[in-house]
C-alpha cells in the first residue's frame, strides 16, 4: 500500500515497487545515470507540482528533483538508466561499513572487557618460555651430519 500523509514537504513517497515500475524500472535507493551522465538516487513517486505521478531523485548535492520520463518507454527513449549493479555493490557495501563504524563507535568498551584488562591489550595468553626448548642451530664450521644408513 502506498505511502500517504502530509509532511514539511508535501506527500511522502510512495515506494510500493508496482507505482514505480509503472514510472521507470527501478526501485527504491536504485541508482540511475541520467542522458547527462549524472548519477541519482530514486527516493519514490510522489505528485510534481501539476499533480502528475512522477519519480523522484537525489542529486548529487542533497538536490531533490524529479525525473523527467513519465512512463518506462520514455525512460528509456530519453536515455535514463539503472547504473551498473557493481556500482550499487560498492555503495551498500560502503554504507555497511560506515554504519558499522557507527556501532562500534557506540560500544562501551570497558564495560565488556574483564575487570583486569585494559583497552588497546591483546586478548591473546602470554607465552611461557619455561616449557620451550632452544634447539641450537648448527655452526657453519661443523658439517650437517648425514643420517644413519647413508
Amino acid at each position: 500500500m502506498p505511502k500517504k500523509g502530509k509532511g514539511k514537504g508535501g506527500p511522502a513517497y510512495d515506494t510500493s515497487e508496482e507505482t514505480l515500475r509503472s514510472l521507470g524500472y527501478c526501485r527504491v535507493n536504485d541508482m540511475v545515470v541520467t542522458p547527462l551522465g549524472v548519477q541519482v538516487v530514486i527516493l519514490g513517486a510522489k505528485p510534481d507540482s501539476e499533480g502528475t505521478m512522477r519519480l523522484w531523485a537525489q542529486y548529487p548535492g542533497e538536490l531533490v528533483s524529479p525525473l523527467e520520463p513519465k512512463t518506462p518507454e520514455e525512460f528509456q527513449e530519453m536515455g535514463y538508466r539503472r547504473a551498473h549493479e557493481a556500482l550499487h555493490i560498492l555503495r551498500n557495501k560502503e554504507l555497511n561499513e560506515e554504519r558499522r563504524q557507527e556501532q562500534l563507535s557506540n560500544v562501551e568498551w570497558e564495560e565488556l572487557l574483564p575487570a583486569n584488562m585494559e583497552v588497546g591489550e591483546s586478548t591473546l595468553p602470554s607465552m611461557s618460555t619455561a616449557n620451550v626448548t632452544v634447539v641450537s642451530e648448527p655452526s657453519a664450521a661443523s658439517p650437517p651430519s648425514s643420517p644413519p644408513g647413508y
